[in-house]
């Protein structure tokens, strides 16, 4: 059906300024559903055609500006699409050019309050780390683990990020939490310690939220969901214990009521963080599967 989305996979949703919603797939390419007139667009690769998408397989779309918006992809880097023109330029690394993109397969891509775009690489195909886009100069800046240096990014994948009412800017990692200052591009990192019941509760982060009320909550791999303390430094974790139907959160949205959605791999959860009480909604509810995916 040509007025459908063409896979049944959705990796990534997100809305326009103009109310569209862009659909990234895993295999059917992008999609973009028109709320006006109820019918679908879509862009697909096309081995014979360079001005197309990179990639079927869309982990991210994030729009830059009301003509440009970013697609990142599984193994073929990132695109600036330019929707009055229809053209696309891709972002591939570049051997020997620090100032390209580092990786090929980017897992998120985040558009801050000062209109940088930051682009997370996985280890899993090229250089990994954090990637940071400047429309203006056209340029990448770099931010990589180094063991030696406790200030730099703390895993060497970066999965999530949020930017804070205050500007600051945090970072869920493959081995932690990272809280980056931009003015002095150094990272302070939250690992898990099992001696500290403060800590954070697991180092393989899937999710970072901020809330209307500025709590910050963070979802892990194991761990569940995590409330941080900044002024204390200190984590609260809620768990399978606390009423969650899983310990593994892939993404946390808030309501018009201040509650929280958890989708986690057993239905979605919600959380009242006021009550810390939960209500878990399943396949029995009529959700379509119980598991969900951290994109």
């Amino acid at each position: 059906d040509g007025n459908s989305v063409r896979s049944s996979n959705v990796l990534c949703i997100d809305g326009d300024s103009e109310g569209n919603i862009w659909i990234g797939t895993d295999g059917g390419g992008l999609n973009i559903f028109n709320k006006v007139t109820g019918t679908f667009s879509h862009l697909k690769h096309d081995d014979k055609n360079s001005n197309s998408l990179n990639n079927d397989v869309v982990f991210c779309v994030t729009e830059m500006d009301s003509e440009t918006s970013a697609i990142t992809y599984l193994n073929s880097g990132f695109d600036l699409y330019n929707k009055k023109t229809g053209t696309f330029t891709h972002h591939l690394p570049e051997e020997g050019n620090p100032n390209s993109v580092s990786g090929t397969t980017i897992l998120f891509s985040f558009k801050d309050s000062r209109g940088k775009l930051w682009l997370g690489a996985s280890a899993a195909a090229g250089v990994p780390g954090l990637n940071m886009y400047d429309p203006e100069t056209k340029r990448f800046t770099r931010y990589q683990n180094d063991p030696a240096d406790k200030s730099s990014l703390g895993g060497s994948t970066c999965i999530a990020m949020c930017e804070d009412h205050e500007g600051v800017l945090w970072l869920g990692t493959s081995y932690g939490f990272d809280g980056f200052d931009r003015e002095t591009k150094k990272f302070t990192r939250y690992e898990h310690d099992p001696k500290n019941v403060n800590s954070i509760s697991e180092d393989l982060i899937f999710c970072v939220y901020e809330d209307s009320k500025y709590n910050l909550w963070i979802g892990t791999s194991g761990g569940g969901l995590n409330l941080f303390n900044k002024s204390a430094k200190t984590f609260t974790a809620f768990t399978e214990k606390d009423g969650l139907p899983n310990n593994v959160i892939y993404g946390i949205l808030e309501d018009g009521k201040g509650n929280l959605w958890l989708s986690t791999n057993k239905g979605i959860c919600e959380f009242n963080p006021e009550t810390r009480k939960c209500k878990n909604y399943d396949i029995t509810d009529g959700l379509q599967a119980n598991e969900f995916k951290f994109n």
